[in-house]
């Protein structure tokens, strides 16, 4: 079943956040994100070592706790077209907004 924290948070904005492939990583394999619907993790000028490039993408895209996201927003990472590939190849791809 679904987190109860996920259930309470629907929408999780972590623009701006330093995290790179590592904490894009980490957010995929985290089940207490089952429940959010809306995800936004836009770089906001971060230094392009602070990220999410294709190894971070391909993690959101494999995640079996972000099932539910209908709204994903890269803006401003550099996923480059092996990521963009993960992303649209992910069986959730055809729920994205």
């Amino acid at each position: 079943g679904r987190s109860a924290v996920g259930r309470r948070l629907g929408r999780v904005n972590l623009a701006g956040n330093p995290f790179g492939d590592d904490g894009a990583a980490a957010l995929a394999a985290e089940p207490g994100f089952a429940g959010v619907w809306e995800l936004v993790l836009s770089s906001d000028r971060q230094a392009y070592q602070n990220c999410v490039h294709a190894n971070g993408a391909a993690a959101l895209a494999r995640s079996p706790h972000l099932t539910g996201v209908r709204s994903l927003s890269l803006a401003d990472h550099y996923v480059g077209d092996a990521g963009l590939a993960e992303l649209v190849r992910s069986p959730n791809a055809a729920a994205l907004v």
